[in-house]
């Protein structure tokens, strides 16, 4: 974390008295041995106290020497004969458990992280006060309130001085009525600076949330896998792969990363950031989490961004499949050419491939017509519903394009999930940028409202206003 935050050190001069002295923490890491708490400041393991951690002495709002359950412990007390030096990794590091010496006359600001700045003593960051943007979401046309909505938030398009969030962005902060919401920064450029932020609940008719840059006293940074709470698997398709094998990293909290295979040099421009161009061998190998597949009485949501090359071609998005049984988007050229979204059921050996002349067999197709040589970028959307709807829909650019009835069959899927390739050398011609798998039937009112503010829509950015 190397978002700026002030520690003022002030200590009395030749007298016995405790002086008032405040350490305050972002991360873990700031507290040594100890953690910090949602307080913003740091505790130390502590049998005596009910629940295992006391308040160090730099603890402030009267916390110092306390349990932190407020319960069991007494004062830590003080002491006059311990120094305290900076937090500054070039000299020694502070142990916030410590009393200040009581023969110390000095007053030092420091940065909890990253090397110490001129910053006064008066806690504003480095570059000057923070500032803040109120975003404001037209959400006038949902169906109903979203839980765990992830939102695109471009912040070269908000104004905000970003060289105050830090040159990695570790001091940005997003909240949603002053209380602090994940992010996950994809891109990090004053012209290019993109974030997706999570709101916990989206509530229709319309919805604000705050992003803050350079707080004296930022909230503590929340996981970036809490962003993606309500997926089984996100791909930002932004790794850097150089050789066969290396890792495409999954977002979410479940981790089924990839390995990449043919990727190599196929890194290219995406609508989001990076994106692979798959064209010719490439593919990215999940592996068969069961998380992943389209069981009966199970709903699966997949999400992918793509753009076709010019020649178009055949070849595949994604497939999960083995012997028949699975899903799959596939780009089909030639005359006419389409997406299709297909669903196999109906074997109920999973050892012996069925045929399709198998009278139990069944393939859903729904189809996407798209335009011949169209190199523009667009959102595709398949809802895979065995649970309540029964039925296989397909999206593209927030619109409903095909319905296909499932039949009404007892065996699962199975099979490992490839991306950009059904893994038989038949990749997608063309890129994929952001790819989203959800246990969940989207509705159609979701997938469009998720399509516009994919693209920019819905979302008002205000004048960056100074931090009170």
């Amino acid at each position: 974390m190397r978002g700026w935050v002030g520690v003022v050190l002030t200590v009395a001069a030749l007298c016995g008295c405790r002086p008032v002295d405040v350490y305050q923490c972002s991360t873990d890491d700031n507290c040594g041995e100890g953690r910090c708490e949602a307080t913003g400041f740091c505790s130390f393991p502590d049998s005596a106290c009910a629940s295992g951690n006391r308040y160090g002495a730099f603890a402030g709002e009267g916390l110092g020497g306390q349990c932190v359950d407020g319960e069991g412990g007494t004062d830590l007390g003080s002491s006059s004969s311990s120094t305290v030096t900076s937090t500054n990794p070039t000299s020694t590091s502070t142990d916030p458990t410590l009393e200040p010496s009581s023969s110390s006359t000095s007053m030092t600001t420091v940065p909890i992280s990253g090397t110490e700045t001129d910053a006064e003593s008066s806690g504003d960051p480095p570059g000057g006060t923070g500032q803040r943007v109120v975003i404001d979401l037209d959400t006038s046309e949902i169906d109903a309130d979203y839980a765990d909505f992830v939102l695109p938030i471009r912040l070269a398009e908000s104004g905000l001085d970003l060289s105050l969030a830090g040159t990695d962005g570790d001091g940005l902060r997003f909240y949603d009525d002053d209380a602090p919401i994940p992010h996950e920064i994809e891109t990090w450029a004053d012209d290019a600076a993109l974030v997706w932020v999570k709101v916990p609940v989206l509530e229709m008719g319309s919805a604000q949330i705050e992003v803050r840059v350079g707080e004296r006293n930022p909230a503590r940074s929340l996981p970036t896998t809490d962003v993606w709470t309500d997926y089984a698997l996100v791909y930002h398709m932004n790794d850097e792969v150089i050789a066969d094998g290396d890792p495409v990293r999954d977002a979410s909290g479940f981790a089924f990363d990839g390995d990449a295979t043919g990727l190599g040099d196929q890194q290219v421009e995406g609508l989001f950031g990076p994106a692979f161009r798959f064209e010719g061998s490439g593919q990215i190998t999940v592996g068969s989490p069961p998380e992943l597949e389209a069981n009966p009485g199970a709903a699966l949501s997949i999400e992918v961004w793509f753009q076709r090359s010019a020649n178009g071609g055949t070849g595949y998005l994604l497939q999960h499949e083995a012997c028949c049984l699975g899903y799959a988007m596939q780009a089909v050229g030639g005359g006419g050419p389409f997406l299709r979204s297909r669903l196999g059921v109906g074997c109920c050996t999973p050892d012996i491939c069925c045929g399709a002349d198998d009278i139990n067999y069944r393939v859903v197709d729904a189809n996407l017509p798209l335009e011949g040589d169209d190199p523009s970028w667009h959102g595709a959307v398949t809802t895979l519903d065995r649970a309540e709807g029964m039925l296989v829909t397909a999206y593209l650019d927030g619109t409903l394009r095909d319905t296909e009835t499932v039949p009404d069959d007892p065996d699962p899927t199975f099979g490992q999930l490839f991306i950009g390739s059904n893994g038989e050398n038949e990749s997608f011609p063309g890129s994929v940028d952001e790819l989203r798998i959800s246990n969940r039937s989207r509705s159609e009112a979701w997938v469009q409202f998720q399509y516009e503010v994919m693209s920019g829509q819905r979302i008002t950015y205000g004048p960056p206003e100074p931090l009170p």
